[in-house]
């Protein structure tokens, strides 16, 4: 996959397309499975969970840090960790 940028923003974004070229199928409780892995958070999009679980975000604070270029591949490798984990115990 690439990434012009490297950024978390960037992935997400693909892995939102690649979703939505897929009918929402890849997806699918995602979001769910997440809040319940943060331990809460139900109203938050699947991406900042990701970065909560990931501990590179306090969503209780409301404030986004800017992550440096460790902290991105960081993020983007651990998103995808989790879109990996998710699918197995799905299926």
């Amino acid at each position: 996959m690439f990434l012009p940028n490297q950024s978390y923003d960037e992935a997400s974004a693909f892995v939102l397309g690649y979703d939505i070229a897929m009918d929402g199928e890849v997806l699918r409780g995602f979001q769910e499975w997440l809040s319940i892995k943060a331990g809460g958070g139900a109203n938050l999009h699947w991406s900042v969970l990701v970065l909560e679980i990931l501990l590179l975000i306090d969503t209780r604070t409301g404030a986004r840090i800017e992550l440096d270029a460790v902290q991105q591949k960081a993020a983007i490798e651990g998103l995808f960790d989790l879109i990996f984990e998710f699918d197995a115990e799905r299926r």
